[in-house]
């Protein structure tokens, strides 16, 4: 980290007159040295959960902390392995379901394919003090590609489980190239719910084409879970779909936004995706046209539609969207930029204020990073006091380090 500079460029919305967050800081990480791949959730009183995976060798280990009056918890692990799949862009999980109900989940490792690899997924029932044995939630048994999963609570059939929805490539004749270890066509959007006892039932089809390999996003909205997704059609139609859970089963897929992007490969930039009562935000990152942007659209009715969408800023951003809404329904949007003829790439940050009707932006503020190679995506989450933290993977690939910051409100 070598600066935080306040800035003032800005497109679309209602512009007004913004500052600087009035506490934007560095805090201290729960993560150890050899710390990568952050996401981030909160436990039932809203407080941030951090995920994340440290390493001691060629040994992984999913880790996570809850913060509780600007603390973080001490840090528990999950699982470990030797065998696991470590990237920037699809990671693990941990999140809180109930007063006792956690599961996580984790990308292993398929020998019965070159670039193959499973979801992993494990329960406590005691709050995280002992975990099961993981079990995995697709039951396709092919050596392809599982991932890019989200935790869902679920209320199915009246049993006591959870759910998750993944990215996966059952479907797909794996052809690879020199220049990509991703499937080429063919990759779906499905979902299962997970019993207590570790059995798999109420297996889904949620949309039978997407794009290969950009992250999902889900939150728990208020008239059941949404996810967000990059979609794909024959014409490499390329645009971001949400679609929500209602009476068990999901919704028919819906564009948020028409770009209109067409684009003959992955991306690897997924949408991100925040809610409060019947407020729910989307975020994404578009090339449509040439033009590089980062955009937003608002719905007020718990995702059933969504208002027009705004321009939140365009030119040399990466995108890498990552939003929180807080419950005063102040939301906060971040994404990579790397300017012109700069060393550094650097993390955006802009606040919106909802509460008086229309997105109007209140502060936006930059921190400029030690590399023009960003690892992953930043993810940020609320705080239960208002504002919220932002965590990335900082250092190099030799020595990265899960870095977190916190803000108040604007």
């Amino acid at each position: 980290m070598s600066a935080l500079v306040l800035t003032f460029q800005f497109t679309g919305c209602d512009k007004g007159s913004f500052t600087a967050h009035s506490s934007f800081t560095e805090i201290d990480s729960p993560a150890g040295l050899n710390s990568q791949s952050p996401r981030l959730s909160q436990d039932l009183q809203g407080n941030p959960l951090l995920s994340w995976i440290e390493l001691e060798g060629e040994r992984s280990i999913l880790k996570y902390s809850v913060m509780r009056q600007d603390q973080w918890s001490l840090s528990q692990e999950v699982a470990r392995g030797d065998d696991w799949v470590i990237n920037g862009s699809d990671t693990p999980s941990v999140v809180q379901l109930s007063e006792s109900l956690m599961a996580a989940h984790w990308l292993v490792k398929n020998p019965n394919g070159s670039f193959a690899y499973d979801i992993f997924t494990s329960h406590s029932q005691n709050n995280g003090k002992t975990w099961s044995n993981p079990v995995t939630p697709h039951t396709d048994g092919t050596a392809v590609e599982h991932g890019f999963a989200n935790i869902y609570k679920s209320s199915g059939e009246g049993r006591e489980g959870y759910g998750l929805v993944w990215l996966d490539s059952a479907n797909v004749s794996m052809k690879i190239f020199a220049d990509s270890v991703h499937s080429t066509s063919g990759v779906s959007l499905r979902s299962a719910l997970i019993d207590l006892d570790g059995s798999i039932y109420e297996e889904q089809l949620v949309d039978f084409l997407v794009c290969d390999c950009c992250p999902t996003a889900l939150t728990q909205g208020s008239q059941g879970p949404i996810v967000a997704y990059r979609n794909r059609d024959e014409t490499e139609q390329r645009d971001i779909f949400y679609t929500q859970l209602r009476d068990g089963h999901w919704s028919k897929p819906s564009p948020v936004g028409f770009d209109d992007w067409h684009i003959a490969g992955c991306p690897v930039n997924g949408p991100a995706i925040a809610s409060v009562g019947n407020t729910v935000a989307i975020a994404w990152f578009t090339a449509a046209g040439g033009r590089k942007s980062v955009r937003i659209a608002i719905s007020r009715n718990g995702g059933v539609t969504f208002e027009p969408q705004f321009e939140i800023d365009h030119g040399d951003t990466l995108g890498r969207v990552s939003l929180a809404m807080d419950s005063s329904k102040q939301i906060t949007v971040s994404w990579l930029t790397v300017p012109k003829g700069s060393k550094f790439a650097q993390i955006q940050l802009a606040a919106y204020d909802l509460k008086s009707g229309p997105l109007s932006q209140i502060s936006q503020d930059t921190i400029i990073l030690e590399t023009n190679k960003p690892v992953g995506v930043p993810v940020m989450a609320s705080l239960a006091s208002g504002g919220g933290i932002l965590a990335w993977t900082a250092g190099g690939v030799r020595g990265p380090r899960v870095k977190v910051f916190s803000w108040t409100e604007g």
